[in-house]
């Protein structure tokens, strides 16, 4: 999977200097002496202009993050939504033109007698288009949308899969979050030495950063402070936000205790971790239960809507009077960390990444689904043929009387509600072989075709 990316490794100048080989090296363009060993250590210095620099970028990022855990990404599916709403804007207005536009959607997609009916549709797209035209009409934009319409062929399957978005959506993430860190980076004049793999690490109760990785102090030193409180809570969550499953570094019990001590702190103001334990409470210095406080906030408060306070206050009560009797070391800290090399952040601690490079595996997932929805799909055509040598023997018979385009039309659409209620009680019944099926179908059925109790019996 390729994400475009704007990283760079460029020195800034009136910034950190370098050091190599105990070398002063000025601000004009570093050069390197052919004597130098490219492996020796590089150490850096920061000038005093960076350190004004680093100064009044701190005061500016004290008014607001530039790292941003979620970013505007656009899914396939407000893409496919938008495509949606448009073509369907106009085709409604031409359904409004008839008596009952209802009816009309209903005969252009079912009525094969209508002028109006649409050709050249599998049953999939048929059905999808009718949805989607419907839902139009009744809800304007707020309607539902239907993949199989065909005015997406040219989309292909991209889209479908819930957990393919997802991920293609983490991994859009991890790019934005980081151009904002190497946007940080460049402003405070800080340059991270090409292949130097650094740790992040955030201590959830203050969203302080400790960089771990090299043994140049310097840097470690400015990077934790580049990363202040806003900058480094947004880091963090965007680091929950990257979580799988199989990640080691979560447990429910520890996210829910950081949950539970964000929401006291931001509501109340209070942090638990400096709060006494009295009668299985947490309670303020002069004894007053937190719960209470929290309460009166929730219901007096708009930070929750009207129609889930008593959920909010039912489930945070809960949780305060679990934590109060387990004690609040009993569980450990969500203290999280994530690894930082050559302009990319990369997860630690999971089966799967989402750092640059590292993202094939996304690619592979949307592969399989598509081959396994194209498997399916091929069942599903030769089922329909299954379906078509099977009723052309059923209604053999029947047909042999047809004297008119009208009965004929009768016909046809009897056939059409035979083919899909044996579809219908196919997938219920417990016999995978349609031709099985089928076969059970034609031993069991009586001469009338209107006699199709028989198929309740493969339920």
């Amino acid at each position: 999977m390729t994400i475009n990316s704007t990283n760079s490794f460029t020195t800034v100048s009136q910034g950190i200097k370098v050091f190599q080989n105990n070398t002063n090296i000025d601000n004009s363009s570093p050069t390197q002496n052919e004597n130098d060993d490219i492996n020796d250590p590089i150490h850096l210095s920061l000038s005093s202009a960076a350190k004004n620099n680093l100064n009044k970028t701190n005061q500016t990022q004290s008014q607001e993050a530039i790292i941003q855990s979620r970013n505007k990404y656009i899914s396939e599916h407000e893409k496919r939504t938008k495509i949606k709403n448009d073509y369907y804007a106009k085709v409604v207005e031409e359904d409004k033109q008839f008596d009952n536009p209802a009816q009309h959607i209903w005969d252009k997609y079912y009525d094969k007698t209508s002028p109006y009916y649409i050709n050249g549709l599998t049953d999939e797209e048929r059905d999808a288009a009718e949805k989607n035209e419907y839902n139009y009409f009744k809800w304007g934009e707020n309607g539902s949308t239907y993949y199989y319409d065909p005015i997406f062929r040219d989309r292909g399957m991209e889209g479908m899969y819930g957990d393919v978005e997802i991920a293609k959506e983490k991994a859009f993430n991890r790019e934005e979050v980081n151009k904002q860190v190497q946007q940080l980076l460049d402003t405070n004049s800080l340059i991270i030495p090409k292949d130097t793999k650094l740790r992040f690490t955030i201590d959830p109760n203050d969203y302080k950063v400790s960089v771990t990785g090299t043994d140049d102090t310097n840097l470690t030193s400015l990077l934790e402070k580049m990363l202040d409180e806003k900058n480094s809570k947004q880091l963090f969550i965007h680091i929950i936000s990257s979580s799988l499953d199989d990640s080691t570094q979560f447990t429910r019990e520890k996210h829910d205790k950081y949950d539970l001590i964000r929401e006291m702190k931001d509501e109340i103001g209070y942090d638990l971790n400096d709060l006494s334990v009295v009668d299985g409470k947490f309670v303020t210095e002069d004894g007053t239960d937190v719960f209470d406080l929290y309460k009166e906030s929730i219901r007096n408060g708009t930070s929750v809507p009207e129609e889930y306070k008593n959920i909010a206050i039912y489930s945070y009560g809960e949780d305060l009077k679990n934590l109060a009797k387990a004690g609040i070391d009993s569980i450990p800290d969500l203290v999280l960390s994530i690894d930082y090399e050559n302009g990319s952040f990369y997860d630690v601690g999971q089966s799967k990444n989402y750092g640059t490079g590292k993202t094939d595996w996304i690619d592979k997932l949307e592969a399989s689904k598509v081959q396994e929805t194209e498997k399916m799909d091929t069942k599903s055509n030769d089922i329909n043929e299954i379906i078509d040598e099977a009723l052309s023997g059923i209604l053999k018979d029947d047909k042999k009387h047809k004297i008119n385009d009208e009965e004929e039309s009768d016909t046809f659409n009897k056939e059409e509600l035979i083919r899909k209620y044996l579809l219908n009680v196919w997938k219920e019944s417990e016999i995978d072989d349609f031709r099985l099926f089928l076969e059970r179908f034609r031993k069991r059925k009586s001469n009338s075709l209107d006699d199709m109790v028989i198929l309740k019996s493969f339920k």
